[in-house]
């Protein structure tokens, strides 16, 4: 800003000058107070950022600690089915290991050979007018009750 001052006798006018020392004054107070403005804009975004992020914070953490405890309430559900599963597999085991027979394969051929007997009887029956009682032992085998 430049300015051109009237000349009196002594030098210049003492009103202008300091006119224009006021209006120089204005000017560097209109720029302190933007300047102190600006810094304050700054310092409140660095202060609302930070409590954006200290919020952020403690968000992720509440969150990540439901996260944990939903995860130990699946694993520890994961554990009570497992436990009921293999109850159940044993009960299960031992139900049928109780009313299954365990029958060996010679047994198996026994039985075959006796029905094999009654089939070749019952043939020669049809093929013979006398007839007569076959003679099959059929005693308890070692079958289990």
């Amino acid at each position: 800003m430049e300015q051109k001052f009237s000349t009196t006798r002594k030098g210049y006018s003492p009103d202008e000058v300091d006119l224009y020392i006021y209006e120089l004054e204005e000017v560097i107070k209109s720029y302190k107070d933007k300047d102190l403005a600006i810094k304050n804009a700054i310092l409140n975004a660095q202060i609302a950022a930070d409590n954006i992020i200290k919020n952020a914070e403690v968000e992720a953490d509440t969150y990540k600690k439901e996260a944990v405890t939903r995860l130990e309430l699946i694993q520890d559900s994961i554990k009570i089915q497992r436990a009921k599963f293999e109850e159940f597999e044993y009960d299960y085991n031992a139900l049928v290991n109780k009313y299954l027979k365990v029958i060996s394969e010679s047994e198996f051929t026994i039985i075959n050979n006796k029905i094999d007997s009654l089939e070749n009887y019952i043939s020669s029956l049809s093929n013979d007018k006398n007839i007569t009682t076959p003679t099959i032992n059929i005693k308890k085998s070692s079958i289990e009750e």
